[in-house]
C-alpha cells in the first residue's frame, strides 16, 4: 500500500505482478459458467432481500399515509415530545472492568457489533443506551441514516457520539418510530444541515427535536409492529441462505484456483494444470518451509528459514550458491529474500507480518496449493531430500534465540553486527 493516511492505494505495478493460477482457456470458460451460475443465485438472493423494505414501507404507506402530508388526518407530535434523547455519556477508560457493546459506523457497514471485553480500550467517550432506540448518524459520510437497536443485555450498550439515539415514549413504538422517521426525515434532513467543510456537516439535535410526526392510536402501532416481526424472521432466514451461498461460492473459487473444481472436466478432455517451474535451490528453500512446517508443527519465521540455507550450506555441504553477510540477526543473504518472494508469486507460501515485531514474519504454505509443494519436493533428489528433513529434524525445534546462540558461536565472524549480541 502507498499513500498518506485516508488515502490509501494499491499500486498499479503490483497488481500487474500479482501472479495467478492459469488454467487453459477452455477450462477457464467452464469455471466461468459455473461461478456465474452461483453468483446469479447470490444476486436474486440479495434482491429478494432488498424487497421485503420496499414491501415494508408499501404497508406503513398503506396503513399510515405519507408522514410528510398526513391524508389520515393523525394527530401530529414533535419528534422530542414522543421521545427521550438518551444523553448519557461515559469515558470507556475509566470502565475497564465492563463488558461494552458498541455500536458504530463501521459495524452497520459490516452488520456485526464488536463486543468490546474488559480491559479492551476505546480512547473517546460514547453514548449510554439503556433503552431500545433509533440511532440517527447526523455526520457526514453517513448522514441521515438510522438504525434501529434492541440493547443487549449482560453488558453496557454504547454508541457514538456522532449519533443522536432516540428512545420511544410509552405512546410511540419503536418499528412505527423506525419506519416514521425512513420515511419523514431522511430527505428533511438533507435541508437541514451545517458545518464549515462537507466533511463535517451535520444534522442538528435541535431540528431533529422539533420535526413533526404523525402519531397514530398506539393499538395501530402495535398492529404495525407484529407484521414487522414476521418479516424480519423471513429477513433472517433469507440472509442465513444467503450467508450459505456466500459461503459455497467462496469454496467455488478456492476449488476453481486450486483445479479441483473442473477436475472431472479436465480429466474426460485430458487436461492437466502445470506445476511452477521453480530453481532447485527455490525448491531446497520449500523443502525446508515444508519439513518444518510439518515435523516441528508451526510454520517457520523468515529468519528461521535464512539460518536454514546458512547452515544446509555451512554444515549440510549443499552448494545453493547463496552469498550470506553479518546482521542484525545475520548471518543475511539478499538471495534468500528474492527466493522467498518467487515461491510467493508462485502462490507456494505466504508472508504473514505479525503487528509489532516486523522480523518476527512467518512463512506459511498455501494449503489450497499444498499438493504442488508437495509435487515438486517429491521432485527433488532423494539424498537432497534426507539431508533437508534430518537438518529440519536437529534445529528445526530450537527456540530463534537458541538457534541464534549456536549459529554465532560456531560462525562468530557472523556476529558482528548482532542485535542478539547487543542485547546480552
Amino acid at each position: 500500500m502507498t499513500g498518506t493516511s485516508g488515502r490509501k492505494r494499491v499500486p498499479k505495478g503490483a497488481l500487474l505482478s500479482l501472479p495467478i493460477p492459469l488454467p487453459p482457456l477452455p477450462e477457464q470458460k467452464r469455471i466461468v459458467e459455473i461461478l456465474s451460475l452461483a453468483e446469479d443465485l447470490i444476486k436474486k438472493q440479495k434482491e429478494a432481500i432488498a424487497l421485503i423494505d420496499k414491501i415494508l414501507m408499501a404497508k406503513f404507506l398503506e396503513m399510515f399515509g405519507d408522514p410528510a402530508t398526513n391524508p389520515k388526518g393523525w394527530e401530529v407530535r414533535r419528534l422530542g415530545e414522543v421521545t427521550e434523547v438518551l444523553s448519557e455519556s461515559i469515558a470507556p477508560a475509566n470502565h475497564s472492568n465492563e463488558k461494552f457493546w458498541l455500536y458504530s459506523f463501521e459495524a452497520y457497514d459490516t452488520s456485526k457489533q464488536p463486543e468490546l471485553k474488559p480491559g479492551e480500550e476505546i480512547q473517546s467517550n460514547k453514548i449510554v443506551l439503556t433503552k431500545d432506540c433509533i440511532l440517527f448518524a447526523r455526520l457526514n459520510p453517513r448522514k441521515g441514516r438510522i438504525w434501529k437497536v434492541k440493547i443487549k443485555k449482560d453488558h453496557k450498550n454504547i454508541a457514538s457520539t456522532e449519533f443522536v439515539p432516540f428512545s420511544p415514549k410509552p405512546d410511540m413504538n419503536l418499528d412505527y418510530l423506525y419506519w416514521v422517521l425512513k420515511a419523514k426525515i431522511l430527505p428533511e434532513a438533507q435541508e437541514n444541515i451545517s458545518g464549515t467543510t462537507k466533511s463535517r456537516e451535520r444534522v442538528s439535535k435541535n431540528f431533529l427535536s422539533n420535526l413533526s410526526i404523525p402519531l397514530p392510536p398506539i393499538e395501530l402501532q402495535k398492529e404495525f409492529a407484529q407484521i414487522i416481526e414476521e418479516f424480519e424472521k423471513k429477513r433472517e432466514e433469507m440472509q442465513r441462505t444467503l450467508e450459505i451461498l456466500e459461503s459455497l461460492f467462496k469454496l467455488l473459487q478456492k476449488k476453481a484456483f486450486t483445479g479441483e473444481l473442473t477436475a472431472e472436466w479436465r480429466e474426460q478432455n485430458n487436461v492437466e494444470w502445470e506445476i511452477p517451474q521453480i530453481t532447485e535451490r527455490q525448491a531446497v528453500l520449500l523443502a525446508t518451509i515444508y519439513y518444518h512446517q510439518n515435523i516441528v508443527e508451526k510454520p517457520a519465521m523468515v529468519t528461521v528459514a535464512m539460518k536454514s540455507a546458512f547452515l544446509l550450506q555451512q554444515e549440510a555441504g549443499l552448494n545453493l550458491g547463496y552469498d550470506f553477510i553479518p546482521y542484525k540477526y545475520g548471518p543475511f543473504s539478499k538471495e534468500v529474500y528474492e527466493d522467498i518472494e518467487e515461491l510467493e508469486k508462485n502462490l507456494l507460501v505466504e508472508r504473514v507480518k505479525p503487528k509489532k515485531d516486523i522480523e518476527m514474519t512467518e512463512i506459511r504454505l498455501i494449503e489450497e496449493f499444498k499438493d504442488w509443494t508437495e509435487k515438486i519436493i517429491d521432485s527433488l533428489p532423494e539424498d537432497i531430500k534426507e539431508i533437508v528433513k534430518a537438518y529440519i529434524e536437529k534445529y528445526g525445534k530450537m527456540e530463534l534465540n537458541e538457534l541464534l546462540d549456536y549459529v554465532y558461536a560456531k560462525y562468530p565472524e557472523y556476529a558482528t553486527k548482532s542485535k542478539r549480541k547487543r542485547e546480552k
